[in-house]
């Protein structure tokens, strides 16, 4: 039984440690992790597909686990590998309230997902700033 992973280049199969060539493959990448948004109101947020070993194939994005009262609609639904998309997450009467939400793409056989926290709140702030801590 072989095990390894897509982006590894190392194969280990029936005791025998193989050293295999990378192959072409996309990652997403969501910040922040989590998301907000205010009941009765739309907010729009970026997904960017990263390009790995020179995949250049389109990538199909989709979103799943919503809450009751939130719609999500992309633009664009699908991108290459190297751009980004915006997705506009409505909510019309949402509970307040965390959930995780799963993004994902997907291009050919490949398909990766990324969970996100959808916070609905009352209120929130456009600015986050870091809070660094000192150690004495």
């Amino acid at each position: 039984m072989a095990r390894h992973s897509r982006r590894s280049d190392l194969v280990l199969a029936k005791g025998t440690l193989w050293c295999m060539s990378p192959q072409p493959d996309f990652q997403l990448s969501s910040s922040p992790s989590t998301w907000f948004i205010k009941p009765d109101a739309s907010r729009d947020f970026a997904l960017t597909v990263f390009p790995f070993e020179g995949y250049a194939n389109s990538v199909r994005l989709s979103v799943s686990g919503l809450p009751p009262g939130v719609t999500a609609e992309w633009n664009p639904v699908e991108i290459v590998p190297g751009q980004s998309a915006v997705v506009t997450l409505t909510s019309n009467g949402a509970s307040l309230g965390k959930t995780v939400i799963k993004v994902s793409g997907a291009s050919g056989d490949i398909n990766h997902s990324q969970d996100v926290v959808l916070d609905v709140v009352e209120q929130f702030h456009e600015m986050w700033m870091p809070v660094f801590y000192r150690a004495r």
